[in-house]
């Protein structure tokens, strides 16, 4: 289980930190699941590392809807949500199965008693069953 929260504003330096984590610690044959903040919309160059080390995305694969995480306002005051990118995720590889992804704090009801969103991201949580894992020396389940 890895968890990082990558570069927000240099995405020369957030695929640098990616392939660290990618060439790194997330580089094995055992069950591998990142989460975190990778401040990277789908198809970006960061995005796209993941998927072609062959991780796969759970909201992709089990989530309902866009799935936006980011942003509300700052101070978190803002009336309606303010959610309009995907940037935080559920990325996993070696054999697990995706069974659910759901978003939490996204909607007005998740609001505290002041009005406040709970953050400036949706929370992203997922359930996974491991399910085929083969302890092979090669990355065959690619």
């Amino acid at each position: 289980m890895i968890n990082t929260h990558l570069d927000p504003t240099v995405e020369a330096i957030r695929n640098a930190q990616a392939a660290e984590i990618l060439q790194g610690p997330a580089n094995t044959h055992l069950p591998v699941i990142i989460t975190g903040d990778m401040n990277a919309i789908p198809k970006s160059t960061t995005y796209n590392l993941f998927i072609e080390n062959c991780f796969q995305e759970v909201w992709h694969k089990v989530g309902k809807g866009p799935g936006f995480t980011a942003h509300q306002d700052a101070d978190l005051l803002n009336n309606l949500s303010e959610l309009s990118e995907r940037i935080d995720y559920v990325w996993f590889d070696n054999g697990w199965k995706p069974i659910k992804a759901d978003l939490v704090g996204e909607v007005k009801s998740d609001r505290t008693f002041t009005g406040l969103w709970p953050s400036d991201h949706a929370g992203l949580s997922a359930r996974l069953k491991l399910a085929n894992y083969h302890p092979c020396k090669c990355k065959c389940c690619c």
